[in-house]
């Protein structure tokens, strides 16, 4: 998305220079605009195959480029990535994506882990929609078995959230799991999340 590009190479320059740098690239056929009704009115920067082949030789994971993105998967990963952008202010550890999670002998792939030089792990899955309560207690179950400092739920909806909080006090208890709205997240200093054992402020330090 083009606010994600902008706030993330172009965070120390105003948007108008921003928006100059991604024309000059358009301009030299190495990025291309998408407008699609389903985003929101947003816009999407895609690599052309001239920018995929020169960016090809310095990617740590290689990224498909499919000919017309699913919206739905697109939505959530968009969110996924203004989550870490937004945790990457708070928090000093390094973002680990879903995709180099696979790789590792990891018994739950979570959206992302954020992985602290101290060694302990956040774990951050980003809810958009609702799942069954059994496919949800069952993955509950997966983090029984996993050394993780906290898992970070982040919902996007108000009925996501009231749902999540109650498949969360119907599974297991002795798991470190949090839940946070995206909305209180976003701006400011973010509010303290629901746990099984009341609020907690998980963004008053930048390490775990």
């Amino acid at each position: 998305m083009s606010d994600q590009v902008l706030g993330y190479f172009f965070s120390k320059s105003t948007e108008r220079a921003g928006y100059q740098r991604i024309n000059e690239l358009i301009r030299f056929g190495y990025l291309r605009w998408v407008i699609d009704p389903m985003l929101d009115r947003k816009r999407l920067i895609r690599l052309t195959p001239l920018g995929y082949r020169a960016v090809e030789e310095n990617l740590v994971l290689e990224v498909p480029q499919t000919r017309k993105p699913d919206i739905r998967t697109l939505r959530h990963d968009s969110l996924v990535t203004s989550a870490r952008l937004r945790l990457s202010e708070i928090w000093t550890g390094s973002w680990l994506p879903e995709k180099a999670i696979k790789q590792e002998d990891f018994p739950r792939v979570p959206d992302g882990l954020f992985i602290f030089s101290s060694g302990k792990k956040v774990a951050v899955e980003v809810e958009c929609s609702a799942k069954s309560r059994a496919r949800f207690l069952g993955l509950l179950e997966d983090w029984r078995r996993i050394d993780v400092k906290l898992v970070l739920y982040i919902t996007t909806a108000q009925y996501v959230f009231r749902l999540i909080q109650k498949y969360l006090s119907d599974g297991p208890q002795n798991v470190p799991f949090a839940l946070a709205r995206w909305e209180d997240l976003q701006n400011g200093t973010p509010t303290p999340v629901w746990t099984l054992n009341g609020p907690v402020n998980v963004f008053n330090r930048k390490e775990y």
